[in-house]
């Protein structure tokens, strides 16, 4: 089937403004999946920092004794960070921990706030994980509590501030 004149000139004009916005899209793909933090985004505890609209203090990290029928699985210990987040925009922002707080061992494997940690953290008098709805300039303090393995000989603390994997992260590193 042959297309007429018209016909023909309207698919090629689609081909022609199609083209260049899916090699925009893929670059824009490839450019936010590979982002690797930069070394200024690495801070230490008892130091702040900021981004996207976030700002965020580590003011230390605690060992976590575990009850009789709370304790970490064999060869694990429970830690807990003592946090400030604070909005510092100007409209109401949502923050999700178990999305946006990732705590990485110095052989890259990832961990995930641990719920039996955070009730010892709540218990102790740290508080819970600043999370939910924050409203604009709220402040929130807390903890943030995990299951890491014994043998952990470098912690970083991960803060991504977004979920969207351009998102910026801001990492608070030490020596457990």
């Amino acid at each position: 089937m042959r297309l007429s004149g018209s016909c023909h000139r309207l698919v090629e004009t689609r081909k022609t403004r199609i083209w260049p916005a899916a090699m925009f899209l893929a670059l824009l793909a490839v450019t936010a999946c590979s982002r690797v933090p930069a070394e200024s985004d690495v801070f230490g505890i008892g130091h702040s920092a900021s981004a996207d609209g976030w700002r965020v203090t580590v003011h230390k990290v605690v060992d976590l004794e575990g009850m009789p029928n709370r304790q970490p699985a064999m060869g694990y210990r429970f830690c807990s960070l003592v946090v400030t987040l604070e909005n510092s925009t100007e409209r109401i922002r949502y923050f999700m921990p178990e999305r946006q707080m990732v705590l990485i061992d110095s052989a890259g494997q990832e961990f995930a706030p641990d719920h039996t940690a955070a009730v010892l953290a709540a218990r102790s008098g740290w508080g819970t994980v600043p999370d939910g709805e924050m409203s604009a300039h709220e402040i929130a303090q807390g903890s943030v509590s995990y299951q890491v393995p014994l043998r952990a000989q470098r912690l970083c603390w991960e803060l991504r501030t977004s979920l969207l994997p351009w998102g910026q992260r801001l990492s608070f590193c030490w020596d457990s």
